[in-house]
């Protein structure tokens, strides 16, 4: 079965058949609301993981040393202006990728697309510097193909990205931004209603809310984007942790 599992903030594992990727998996027990459902051994196999930028919750060292300890052929996959760091860290089997080449794992292909977002608010909302130290994933398995936007803001080009690609399903955060946090330097995200409308500008037949409910300085209104999802038409789905989601809808 294709399906989707959730593992908290933007953690995922899509699997296909024998293929299983994690992307932006983050299960280190650090203070936060909910703690990590399960530990890095007991997620199971994986051919690789796909990390979307360099914060701590999307690359973390802890959770990737830790499956490279049990998954020792484990491929880690992060924007190729970030290898070295990714390296210096002490990963192994580090790949690095570009905005739109796409490459196959197993039995998927991914894309990746860019993200507009910044390390750091004094740098203000960018792709990156250089281009591409922000991505987002799409990947395809048969007729599904599941958008994973990292930490981004929605831009001009991103719909049109999607529905070129094909994008049935999306993976979105919905933690949003204000001026009382983006002082704090946490870098803003997605609102529920900007997720929302790209899921409905995509076309998308299921929008999956990430990123909330993690730290208590930095939340999302799930019922919120439940509700404007409902006005919009958009099936919004909220897994449970480790609850395997069909892809295919």
């Amino acid at each position: 079965m294709r399906a989707l599992r959730w593992y908290g903030q933007a953690g995922f594992v899509i699997e296909d058949g024998s293929t299983r990727l994690g992307i932006d998996l983050f299960l280190k027990a650090d203070p936060r609301l909910r703690p990590p459902v399960l530990r890095p051994r007991e997620i199971g196999h994986l051919d690789g993981v796909l990390v979307t930028h360099e914060h701590h919750d999307h690359l973390d060292d802890w959770t990737l040393k830790a499956l490279q300890e049990v998954l020792p052929d484990l491929k880690v996959v992060v924007p190729e202006p970030i290898r070295d760091h990714a390296q210096r860290l002490g990963l192994a089997h580090v790949q690095g990728v570009v905005p739109g080449e796409a490459y196959t794992m197993g039995s998927l292909v991914i894309t990746p697309i860019r993200a507009r977002h910044a390390v750091h608010m004094e740098e203000g909302y960018h792709f990156g510097v250089p281009d591409g130290r922000f991505l987002g994933y799409v990947v395809q398995t048969g007729s599904a193909v599941v958008y994973h936007s990292g930490d981004s803001l929605p831009y001009l080009e991103l719909e049109e990205t999607l529905r070129g690609l094909g994008v049935t399903m999306v993976l979105l955060p919905i933690n949003g931004r204000s001026f009382k946090r983006e002082a704090l330097d946490l870098v803003g995200n997605f609102t529920p209603e900007e997720a929302v409308d790209v899921a409905q500008g995509v076309g998308a037949r299921v929008l999956v809310p990430m990123h909330f409910e993690t730290y208590p300085n930095n939340l999302g209104d799930v019922g919120q984007a439940a509700h404007l999802a409902y006005r919009a038409g958009v099936t919004l789905v909220i897994p449970r942790y480790g609850e395997a989601v069909p892809l295919d809808w």
